[in-house]
């Protein structure tokens, strides 16, 4: 962000207020080389969301506009091309971005030193209050739902009685360790990657098929049933004349996959198409998991996809923390002993870097639009509620054109045959 970029900033204003004292109001303002630009009226959103009865002049929400206001400069790094500060880029906002937003907080300077605890906790809170207040009045406008904002949770009153309460719905980034979200992950190497899975993690092989292939969130990924699930079949092969002409994934019903803990979270119910030109690749990653979990002893009661130790559904965090391993400890060292300059190169990025299971989701995306589809076709495999989200990638598409490769269907399909997957 250059010097000449404008930035979201803050400003007080002081005034008389008639009984020989002064208030001062903070502002949100556009400030551009240092600056004040233009003034605005998104300080009005903030004032809603917490009022404030303080006599103090110094207490007048300057330090609540400051936090909200670094939260919205770094959300507009996040697009590219960078979009201008104002209402309209914080209407187009998704959660994704927010999140990413509030894990580069916490992490805080290059050297390592974040904020603090408490400060990401008021942050948190502060956005979330001021999104909210600006839904309120663009409610057919904003990307953000409420409940990406806010959700109810179980709380005590003064008194100690249980009540309910909303609280933002969003996880506060552990401060000062949080690593910037890193999602780069060109197509060969994530073929690699999920070629590494199978032979060194078959456990959560195919759920890194299921983000790569249908775009899946990790959570979503946890919560897909088997065919002989008997809560219903959680795959669909459709086919006609012997051909695949269709595959989908049951994501429609919240089902409890094991009762004393939720395995993961449906961001959106609905049914989720395969891409065509990823059918091929993800029906042969499926029957060699079938052939894994059938050497497998799961609880029968729930049949699931994804059995972990004590062979009941794996949990999100327990498939988050078995990524971590694959891709420390055989995916980064096979990229870095690798004789193919791409993928060499490739993991001497990724040595610097974290690689989550999210990372999978963003390269689904970059794929799509290298494939061709427009915002209705992104969105659609995607399953966003918005298409901002999906614009996102479509405004990057000269840089995911240089960073990704396209990959076809029948090369991944060769790719897949080619790699042994079922090797020691």
């Amino acid at each position: 962000m250059s010097w000449e970029d404008p930035v979201y900033g803050t400003c007080q204003v002081t005034e008389p207020a008639g009984d020989g004292t002064y208030r001062c109001t903070s502002l949100i303002v556009i400030r551009k080389c240092g600056a004040i630009a233009r003034f605005t009226q998104l300080h009005v959103y903030d004032l809603r969301a917490s009022p404030r009865r303080s006599k103090e002049p110094s207490a007048s929400g300057g330090t609540r506009l400051r936090l909200i206001t670094g939260i919205l400069n770094l959300a507009l790094g996040l697009r590219c091309p960078r979009p201008e500060p104002g209402l309209a880029h914080i209407l187009s906002l998704t959660k994704e971005e927010l999140e990413d937003c509030f894990e580069a907080k916490a992490r805080g300077t290059e050297d390592g030193k974040g904020v603090s605890s408490g400060t990401m906790e008021r942050t948190v809170r502060a956005v979330a209050g001021f999104l909210l207040q600006v839904r309120k009045d663009h409610p057919e406008e904003m990307a953000l739902r409420e409940e990406d904002l806010v959700e109810a949770a179980e709380a005590r009153d003064r008194y100690g009685r249980r009540t309910m309460a909303l609280r933002p719905a969003f996880t506060v980034p552990d401060a000062g360790r949080a690593p910037l979200p890193f999602r780069d992950l060109p197509g060969k190497a994530a073929l690699f990657l999920i070629q590494t899975a199978f032979r060194r993690a078959p456990d959560i092989a195919f759920a890194v098929c299921l983000q790569y292939f249908a775009g899946l969130r990790e959570g979503e990924a946890m919560n897909v049933r088997p065919v002989s699930s008997p809560f219903g079949p959680g795959i669909l092969v459709s086919e006609t004349g012997g051909a695949v002409t269709d595959i989908a994934i049951d994501l429609r019903d919240p089902l409890l996959l094991r009762p004393d803990i939720p395995t993961g979270h449906n961001k959106r119910f609905r049914m989720v198409h395969l891409h065509p030109a990823f059918r091929a690749a993800f029906l042969d990653a499926f029957g060699r998991h079938m052939d894994i979990l059938r050497a497998r002893s799961y609880d029968p009661a729930s049949c699931p996809l994804f059995p972990g130790r004590n062979g009941k559904a794996m949990t999100v965090d327990s498939y988050r923390k078995r990524f971590d391993v694959l891709v420390r400890n055989h995916f980064l060292p096979a990229l870095l002993g690798s004789s193919d300059p791409e993928l060499a190169a490739y993991g001497l990025v990724l040595s610097e870097h974290k690689l989550t299971p999210h990372a999978l989701r963003h390269a689904f995306s970059a794929s799509l639009v290298l494939l061709g589809e427009d915002i209705a076709g992104l969105q659609s495999y995607r399953g966003d509620s918005s298409p901002q989200s999906a614009f996102t990638y479509l405004q990057n598409k000269g840089d995911l054109s240089r960073r990704y490769s396209h990959v076809q269907g029948k090369l991944l399909d060769a790719l897949f045959r080619e790699a042994g997957l079922g090797e020691d």
